[in-house]
């Protein structure tokens, strides 16, 4: 867990979710030490610079450093949590949301079919742990080869120099990012030669925005993804290009697509009655779904 204002929202998020065990990573100390002052009895791995100093400043705690000679292994099943991400939805109050080994697997299988990343793929790592987006580029890293790199804080802003210095060729952008990359003027044609797969989520992406980028990377290929946390990442998907032509329909985005394979999207009215056009609320259904 990486601690970061305020320490009681991250105080309360461990105590709902019953973790048992805490990595804490010494590059961020800010406000550990007022979440360890308030929950008692945790396992905690710690750097060895600070083991001792942590033993006697907080004894209600049992520390341990990483030992690689002595490593424990779990049999994860397909429904068991691969990770919990908490999200305040429209309450406010902090939900955690448990994505099991089989919704990340479909999530990743599903990308991997139509962004073809292999031992060959350079993905970009840009988002905060706390972002689900973020499990985009590390487990397709993981699962398939490919090499991660880790942006610093200032390639987040602009990442051009970023991707063009280490031959990136696959990125996932929100499409903020855009605004500023339009804003600097760095949108150019050819101007991010490497790249051969985008896809964007997170946020509505402009018709606009998205004709820009496709512009300035002609091979590239483009994808708006759309999911919420609790559909693991993303559930629907639509490639354009920069011939896609808008519709009044798209009101000035572009349009979320199709469902993934092993995904179902519905529109319902008021009495949940499914419709096929109109204005209704979407409802999803399908291996990526995290239960509760």
């Amino acid at each position: 867990m990486r601690f970061s204002p305020p320490p009681d929202r991250n105080t309360n998020i461990i105590k709902i979710s019953n973790a048992k065990t805490i990595i804490l990573d010494y590059t961020d100390f800010s406000s550990y030490e007022e979440v360890l002052d308030n929950i008692n009895g945790y396992n905690i791995i710690c750097p060895e610079s600070h083991y001792d100093y942590l033993c006697s400043k907080f004894p209600n705690h049992n520390f341990f450093i990483p030992n690689d000679n002595k490593q424990n292994y779990i049999q994860a099943g397909d429904n068991d949590s691969v990770y919990l991400l908490f999200t305040s939805g429209s309450t406010g109050v902090p939900k955690g949301i448990k994505i099991s080994h089989k919704n990340l697997e479909n999530y990743c299988h599903n990308s991997k079919q139509r962004n073809g990343v292999n031992s060959n793929s350079r993905i970009m790592q840009m988002f905060d742990l706390t972002f689900d987006y973020s499990v985009h580029p590390i487990f397709l890293s993981f699962l398939y080869g490919a090499c991660l790199y880790i942006s610093d804080k200032a390639s987040k802003l602009n990442p051009v120099l970023f991707i063009n210095n280490n031959m990136i060729n696959h990125v996932a952008f929100v499409p903020s990012t855009l605004n500023i990359l339009k804003k600097l003027r760095l949108l150019k044609p050819n101007s991010l030669p490497f790249l051969q797969y985008i896809c964007f989520c997170g946020e509505a992406l402009s018709f606009s925005n998205a004709i820009l980028i496709a512009g300035a990377t002609p091979n590239v290929k483009l994808e708006n993804i759309y999911g919420p946390t609790e559909a693991t990442i993303a559930c629907s998907y639509f490639e354009f290009n920069r011939e896609t032509k808008e519709l009044p329909e798209y009101c000035g985005s572009m349009p979320i697509g199709k469902a993934y394979d092993g995904m179902e999207i519905f529109l319902v009215d008021d009495t949940l009655n499914i419709i096929n056009d109109g204005i209704g609320q979407i409802v999803l259904s399908g291996k990526q779904l995290a239960k509760g």
